[in-house]
């Protein structure tokens, strides 16, 4: 073999042409199925303090490529594609550092209709379903025309389904982000109800005219001081402002409370979602409003969760 010796360019053409033979060879025979990827995977979930790792990976592999969860399930001896691996370890890894799955894959379910979320927006949680429970309950004749404003509405999951539910209603969302509005005017437009909801950007109540049948808010209600305590998916990931309640977290609540009695009809309804232990006093604040309180509704853990007052 002299000339090959002697020849470094070929010499060399020949060591790349034997390693891409090796790379493909590998990749033809050594990439991972489903079944392998995903023990891994839930593994370095587990070891990274996820609880939900099972459920998580699966969602994250099946988002990788672009199937469905049961598709994952089902087929557990399919290969993945160089492509699709690396996707899905990007994914593993973020989750590792505790991004929510929903930030990862920038969506998330809410009764029953999928919305767009991001980094400017709080997720969606089943906590504040209570709120469109106690709606229907004030509310029976889903062909009521209501005139519907939510404060704080990140992604317009409540007002949304809300129009959603109630085809001849109109509302109004209202939030201080306006990277958070883009977002909910997405949503409504996937949903068809980019007509029927307007957004604006304002700071609560201040300047809005108008009055209204109903007026929602799941506001920022923790303590400033405990938000750097709580889960890493949401103190690291979730917006501050979305969080942030002051001192003792009610301070939005002394706001919302005034300003709605002003822009309630008569025989109206207002429903706030509110933390954990916190609902003698948003009931103390709504009553010094000039408001009348009505009821607690409990979310599915039976803990109070939102309060419905009235005018």
């Amino acid at each position: 073999m002299p000339f090959i010796k002697n020849n470094s360019i070929y010499y060399n053409f020949i060591i790349l042409l034997a390693l891409k033979t090796c790379a493909c060879t590998k990749f033809m025979y050594h990439m991972p199925t489903l079944q392998q990827i995903l023990i891994t995977a839930k593994q370095s979930l587990r070891e990274a303090g996820v609880e939900s790792a099972f459920l998580d990976a699966e969602l994250l592999l099946a988002h990788a490529l672009e199937k469905r969860r049961e598709f994952v399930i089902g087929n557990p001896e399919y290969k993945l594609t160089e492509s699709e691996a690396d996707i899905f370890n990007d994914f593993i890894s973020r989750r590792q550092n505790r991004e929510p799955v929903a930030k990862i894959i920038g969506k998330k379910e809410f009764w029953g209709r999928e919305f767009t979320v991001s980094g400017a927006t709080l997720d969606p949680r089943p906590d504040s379903e209570t709120i469109i429970e106690a709606v229907f309950e004030l509310f029976p004749d889903k062909n009521a025309a209501l005139k519907v404003i939510d404060f704080g509405t990140g992604t317009g999951c409540l007002l949304l389904t809300i129009l959603a539910e109630y085809p001849n209603s109109l509302g109004i969302g209202v939030d201080l982000s306006e990277n958070t509005l883009n977002i909910a005017k997405n949503n409504a437009g996937k949903l068809g109800l980019a007509k029927r909801g307007d957004f604006i950007l304002n700071n609560w109540a201040g300047g809005i005219d108008g009055k209204f049948d109903l007026i929602i808010s799941n506001p920022p209600y923790i303590k400033n001081s405990d938000i750097e305590h709580l889960a890493p998916e949401v103190s690291m990931h979730e917006p501050y402002l979305a969080l942030a309640g002051g001192d003792d977290g009610l301070d939005c609540y002394r706001l919302l409370a005034p300003s709605s009695k002003h822009l309630l009809n008569k025989e109206g309804y207002i429903v706030f979602e509110f933390g954990m232990g916190q609902e003698n006093d948003v009931r103390n604040i709504i009553k010094q409003a000039g408001m009348q309180f009505i009821s607690f509704r409990n979310d599915m853990a039976g803990v109070p969760r939102c309060v419905v007052a009235s005018y």
